[in-house]
C-alpha cells in the first residue's frame, strides 16, 4: 500500500533507489564478501597481466584488472566504512597497497575487518588460507607457488591469459550462475523483450521482471549495472542500447549498424539499472537470432512440419546448450540448429561441436549475410555431410513456414 501510495504521489523512484541501496548495505553481507572475493580475483588477474607486461618490456602501462580491483576496493571501504584507527582503508585502494596485500597472506587484512565481515570473510573468501601470492621485486614480479594455484581456479584460469580480461571473468560467473538451475528461464530473460534496461517502476508494475531480481538475485547483480547515463539511446536498425563512449561518439554491439546511427530513437529513462556489455555482446545480441528462429520453429508446429523442439538443450542429463534447438521433425528425423552472427566466418568453419548419431546439423546465419559469405562456410566446413550453414530464410523454406 505504501508503495501504491507513493507512486501516485510520483515519489517511488527516489524512495526505492534509496531503500535498493540500503539493503546492499545492511541486509546483504554477502554482497560485501561477493565484491572482496571479486576484488581478489581481478586483483590476481592484474597481477599476472602486469608481469606478462613487465616479462614482455612492454611500453602498456595501463592494466584494467588492476583498476577496477583497486575501484572495488575504494567503494567497499566508504560503502562499509572499512578503515583503521588512523583512518587509513584496510582495503586496497591504489596498485601498491594491493600488491603489499598480496605480499603477505591475505588473512592479514582479512583479519583487519570487523565484526561480523571478519567472520564472514574467513570461511567465505578462499583466498584466507593461502600465503603470500606474490613477491614484488625491485624489476620483476615473483609469482608463488599459492599464487599460481589461485591462478588456475575456475574463472581466474579461463580468464588470466585472454585480451579482455574482465569480460572472460564476468562472463564465466554469468554462465556458472545460469547454469546452476533454470537455465532455460534465465537466459530466455535476458535475451527478450526490453529487459536490457529496468527501471525502478519495472520493479512495481512489471511482475515478471521483478519476479527474475528477486529469484535470482546473484545474477541480477551479475547481468545488471546502475545506469550512470543522463540519456539512453537504441539502435533505430536492432533496437539494442548503444554505447557512448564519449559524449555524442555511439556505437553499436552491432557493426553492421554502425554504418546507419544517424538514426536512433531516445529512451524514456528514469533511475534504474542498465545491462552489462559483455552481457549485451555474449547473450543479448546473438538472442535475437535465437529468438527468429524460435518464432520459425512455432510456425513449423503451426503448420505441422515440426513436432516439437527443445530450446538449448544438452546432449547429456544435467547440461546445457550444447545446441541452440534440438528439432523433432514430424517424418521422425531430427535437426540441431546453433544460431551464429558472426563477422569471421572461420568461427563456424572451425567450430568444434558435439553432434547426434543421424541428426543434421545446421548453423543458422541472419539473412543479411552475403551468400558468399555461407558458401564458403559450406565448402570449408569441418564435419563434411554432417554439418551445414544455412540463412533464416532457408531455414523457413525447408520447414515449409512463410
Amino acid at each position: 500500500m505504501t508503495y501504491q501510495v507513493l507512486y501516485i504521489f510520483g515519489y517511488i523512484e527516489p524512495f526505492l533507489l534509496s531503500e535498493c541501496i540500503e539493503k546492499e548495505k545492511k541486509g546483504m553481507n554477502g554482497s560485501l564478501i561477493d565484491n572482496l572475493k571479486k576484488m581478489m580475483d581481478y586483483g590476481m588477474l592484474g597481477v599476472y597481466r602486469r608481469k606478462q607486461l613487465i616479462d614482455e618490456h612492454s611500453d602498456i602501462k595501463t592494466v584494467p584488472a588492476l583498476i577496477k580491483a583497486c575501484s572495488i576496493g575504494a567503494w567497499l571501504n566508504r560503502m562499509y566504512r572499512l578503515f583503521d584507527k588512523d583512518g587509513n582503508g584496510i582495503l586496497p585502494q591504489i596498485e601498491s597497497e594491493l600488491f603489499h596485500m598480496f605480499e603477505h597472506p591475505v588473512a592479514e587484512m582479512i583479519d583487519r575487518l570487523p565484526e561480523p565481515y571478519r567472520t564472514q570473510a574467513t570461511s567465505g573468501v578462499t583466498y584466507y588460507g593461502t600465503d603470500e601470492l606474490i613477491d614484488d621485486g625491485d624489476n620483476d614480479i615473483i609469482i608463488t607457488e599459492d599464487g599460481y594455484r589461485v591462478l588456475e581456479i575456475n574463472a581466474i584460469a579461463a580468464a588470466k591469459d585472454k585480451a579482455e580480461q574482465m569480460n572472460e571473468y564476468d562472463e564465466y560467473n554469468i554462465y556458472q550462475n545460469m547454469n546452476e538451475n533454470n537455465y532455460v528461464d534465465k537466459r530466455q530473460f535476458i535475451i527478450s523483450g526490453d529487459n536490457d534496461y529496468i527501471s525502478v517502476q519495472d520493479l512495481i508494475v512489471d511482475a515478471d521482471k521483478r519476479r527474475f531480481k528477486e529469484n535470482y538475485p546473484e545474477l541480477f547483480q551479475l547481468v545488471y549495472k546502475r545506469n550512470e547515463r543522463t540519456d539512453l539511446y537504441r539502435c533505430y536498425h536492432c533496437g539494442m542500447i548503444l554505447k557512448e563512449r564519449k559524449v555524442g561518439d555511439f556505437s553499436c554491439v552491432s557493426k553492421e549498424c554502425n554504418r546507419y546511427l544517424d538514426k536512433k530513437i531516445k529512451m524514456d529513462t528514469t533511475a534504474g539499472w542498465i545491462m552489462r556489455d559483455v552481457v549485451v555482446q555474449s547473450i543479448r545480441y546473438p538472442g535475437q537470432l535465437e529468438l527468429k528462429i524460435k518464432d520459425v520453429l512455432e510456425k513449423a508446429i503451426e503448420k505441422g512440419t515440426v513436432k516439437s523442439y527443445d530450446i538449448w538443450p544438452g546432449k547429456w542429463e544435467g547440461t546445457n546448450d550444447t545446441w541452440d534447438f534440438r528439432v523433432y521433425m514430424s517424418d521422425g528425423s531430427i535437426l540441431l540448429l546453433d544460431a551464429k552472427n558472426v563477422t569471421n566466418l572461420y568461427w563456424i568453419i572451425n567450430d568444434k561441436r558435439e553432434y547426434m548419431d543421424g541428426a543434421k546439423f545446421w548453423y543458422v546465419v541472419p539473412d543479411s549475410k552475403e551468400k558468399r559469405y555461407v558458401d564458403i562456410i559450406n565448402e570449408n566446413i569441418a564435419y563434411d555431410g554432417i554439418a551445414g550453414c544455412l540463412k533464416v530464410r532457408e531455414l523457413k523454406k525447408m520447414l515449409g513456414v512463410k
